[in-house]
């Protein structure tokens, strides 16, 4: 499982802040304060930028594993490498997609669970907030997502994103791809196209993880929506290669402040307390109505 988590770039979180996977609330806290004092980069003069990095990977896994929401996405995704390496397939038969799939969701490409698909102008992107530097609103209003779905063959749909969905069949902006018999891999681009080559897709349970879909070309069987990293968005056939990702969970796009950080909630409440002037009281922060409820 570890060279599963490895291969496809899934940090080992509880190994970093060397806590078991039982650990509580409680014990993940204290291990991150004694690793933060340990590997602090003053008392590292000799060997600064191995401890920052160490500081880096201790904060990113506190992100995660201190974050009830973003420890439950990761756990399940470990646990179906777990699954997947011991062989074992899920039975889909009694999942059925269009009533499990979210009216608006993310993206997210198992064993990626920080980093989303996102459209850029006409292009779709994987990325994670450290790869794009922007407010947390603006980067997750271009990571809405939804499906049309199509009556023609059950659980067959286009992908479009959330803010360009038009009224009626041909309206929004659909994921676009051109596959053909002597082509296994395209690209995926945005366009008003609605042919049925380059734009429906079956949506099909993972029988590898749970709560995952796979997106199938309609008309060209075997070939799926891919994540091949750093950020590429292809559909692909064939035989798939370790590190590319054909599985995703459809994020509730409701839940997408649960991925808001610390310093995006402290920052501004620190600000509206003067705190751009002075010092602010720790019991005012405290109770500042967007801390209580991060």
């Amino acid at each position: 499982v570890a060279s599963a988590m490895a291969g496809i770039g899934l940090a080992d979180h509880y190994g970093v802040l060397e806590v078991d996977r039982e650990a509580d609330e409680a014990t993940v806290k204290r291990a991150y304060r004694r690793l933060v004092l340990q590997w602090h980069p003053d008392k590292h003069a000799n060997n600064r930028e191995v401890a920052e990095e160490k500081i880096r990977d201790i904060n990113d896994a506190y992100e995660t594993l201190g974050n009830p929401f973003k420890r439950g996405q990761y756990d399940q995704q470990v646990l179906a490498l777990e699954r997947k390496a011991r062989g074992y397939r899920l039975d889909t038969t009694m999942i059925k997609p269009r009533m499990s799939i979210p009216k608006e969701f993310m993206l997210s490409p198992m064993g990626h669970p920080d980093k989303f698909v996102r459209m850029v102008g006409l292009s779709l992107f994987v990325q994670s907030r450290s790869d794009v530097k922007m407010d947390f609103s603006d980067f997750f209003k271009d990571a809405k997502f939804s499906l049309w779905w199509l009556p023609e063959i059950n659980n067959m749909c286009r992908l479009r994103p959330t803010s360009t969905a038009g009224v009626g069949q041909g309206g929004g902006m659909n994921f676009n791809f051109m596959l053909h018999r002597t082509c296994n891999v395209s690209e995926v681009v945005l366009s008003p196209g609605t042919m049925p080559d380059n734009t429906n897709v079956i949506a099909v349970a993972s029988p590898d993880y749970q709560g995952a879909f796979r997106f199938e070309s309609a008309q060209f069987p075997g070939h799926y929506l891919a994540y091949k990293p750093p950020t590429h968005l292809r559909m692909v056939g064939g035989i798939v290669d370790d590190i590319t990702t054909i599985d995703f969970t459809l994020v509730d796009y409701t839940k997408m402040f649960n991925y808001i950080t610390a310093e995006e909630v402290l920052f501004p409440a620190v600000s509206a307390l003067g705190g751009d002037r002075n010092f602010v009281p720790l019991n005012a922060l405290r109770s500042d109505a967007n801390v209580v409820l991060y």
